[in-house]
């Protein structure tokens, strides 16, 4: 539900950003964003080491040390919120030089770095409290907050662009939800975990260097992650400016959008699998890891190829027709690696993660983030947007999906062909169908002239791709729990097969 709500509120909310603050301003708005992500790396790793640390106290039932994690991190995030600050304050001049930001923009853009810097500081502060949510596995808590803000940003969003505000009320409504949401994690933690307790008789230096320690691998991925995330449009407002920044960004977070489900599910997947690798059970990890990563590029499969398909056509209806010609042709390409990395291997990480395991796979982000900023540089000065989009592809489907599942499989001795061929055969063999639809469609019936014609065809790709998914994406056993769910009066009988990976 809260991916639907982000998906939805993103849909409608960056056609009306674009057409009332102008393409130059949006790109200021996302260059900012992306860039003051990066203070994000002050993390070093301490959000998952409270999730795991808290999940596998969770597990012995050790409630003292889950108090002892917590408040230590905390005080470690309110170090860092301060560095955060302060580095924004130092850099905001040269900010403006290196992005090349137009001087009538420039006294909006200092200030929205700044409110930028308190909202990141705040989130850094409260980071523990949401880990330990995650860590009790209370991630119907999380995004009834999650949803919550959505809307009311929305809603301020909307009635702030339609009522002539700009760049700076935009940004303080944010940071004003942002707060609230956290508020409110603070509040269902406490409710979850009684035993919760703020005070300083709890701050360890064995629970920070415990942290710290399994952190490591994790701040570096977290840091590589980032950068590889927000390079594309860091690199392109250096060498061209905010117009070719928003040319990529607005297909790229579309599809950031719709693939924040897997982050979702990989939450869950990195806390159950602390637990389970707590109690020695190695083969419901392996088994965690296959069914979540082959039921989430199922998922994610009709939508890219109506993505990669009705590119064109979406983006002249969605947001303009110039917009169709400079966005579109990145959306084919980028939906690659959102789908064969991001929803086939996504959870490959998280279970590495939740193992304490993933050395190996923050080493390959690090190398993939070198390579891709300087291909970035070689590329972009020539082919601008649509060459950034061409390395992202290249660089996440070969780390995140290949070298990615390499690592799981020598980590946990599985056979690599065993593995991939459970992970994608199935959904790419049932995609076979939904395409052909797609195409045909296309090109007859539903050329994609309005929504209605849109819809029509998203509809018609989904349904073609999940009616022969339902046979062979999924196990008899979920079958069976799915079709026990409808009204025996509409059941289709199917035998129930015991469920394998």
């Amino acid at each position: 539900m809260g991916v639907a709500v982000n998906i939805l509120l993103g849909i409608f909310l960056s056609p009306l950003l674009l057409r009332r603050l102008g393409v130059a301003p949006y790109g200021v708005w996302v260059l900012l964003f992306s860039t003051m992500e990066y203070l994000r790396l002050l993390d070093f790793g301490f959000r998952s080491a409270v999730i795991n640390h808290c999940a596998r106290h969770r597990a012995r039932e050790e409630w003292a040390a889950i108090n002892e994690t917590i408040n230590t991190a905390i005080l470690y995030f309110l170090v860092m919120s301060i560095a955060c600050c302060a580095a924004a304050l130092a850099s905001r001049d040269v900010a403006m030089r290196v992005f090349n930001i137009p001087e009538a923009l420039q006294a909006d853009a200092r200030g929205l770095m700044l409110i930028i810097a308190i909202a990141i500081s705040a989130r850094l502060v409260f980071t523990p409290v949401v880990g330990g949510l995650e860590a009790f596995q209370r991630f119907d808590l999380i995004n009834r907050a999650y949803i919550g803000a959505l809307t009311m940003r929305a809603i301020g969003m909307f009635a702030l662009l339609l009522s002539g505000y700009g760049l700076i009320a935009l940004a303080l409504l944010v940071l004003f939800v942002q707060i609230g949401e956290d508020v409110w994690n603070f509040v269902s933690l406490k409710r979850q975990f009684r035993e919760l307790r703020l005070s300083p008789r709890y701050l360890r230096r064995s629970a920070f260097t415990g942290m710290f320690s399994y952190g490591k691998h994790s701040s570096v991925m977290a840091a590589a992650n980032l950068v590889s995330i927000q390079s594309p449009s860091t690199v392109l407002g250096y060498l061209s400016g905010p117009s070719e920044v928003a040319y990529f960004a607005l297909p790229f977070r579309l599809l950031m959008y719709t693939t924040e489900a897997f982050s979702k599910v990989a939450q869950i997947t990195a806390s159950v699998t602390a637990e389970l690798d707590a109690r020695k059970d190695f083969a419901n990890v392996c088994n965690i890891a296959i069914i979540t990563n082959r039921n989430c590029l199922a998922l994610f499969m009709p939508l890219a190829i109506f993505l990669s398909v009705y590119a064109a056509p979406l983006f002249a209806v969605w947001v303009s027709p110039e917009m169709s010609v400079a966005s579109a042709p990145l959306l084919p390409v980028l939906v690659i690696p959102f789908l064969l990395a991001g929803a086939g291997q996504f959870n490959s990480g998280a279970v590495l993660i939740g193992q304490g395991r993933h050395g190996y796979y923050a080493a390959g982000i690090v190398v993939e983030v070198i390579c891709s900023i300087a291909a970035l540089f070689l590329v972009v000065p020539r082919y601008g947007a649509l060459g950034a989009a061409c390395v992202v592809a290249a660089s996440l489907t070969l780390v995140r999906g290949a070298y990615l599942a390499v690592v799981m499989c020598r980590v946990n001795a599985l056979s690599l062909r065993t593995y991939l061929n459970a992970i994608y055969t199935r959904a790419l063999v049932s995609a076979i169908p939904a395409v052909l639809v797609a195409v045909a469609s296309r090109r007859t019936l539903l050329p994609g002239h309005g929504w209605t014609e849109l819809l029509t065809a998203a509809a018609l790709i989904a349904t073609t791709f999940f009616g022969v998914a339902f046979f062979t994406v999924l196990d008899g056993g979920v079958r069976g729990q799915i079709l026990a769910r409808i009204p025996r009066g509409s059941r289709v009988p199917i035998a129930a097969k015991p469920s394998k990976p």
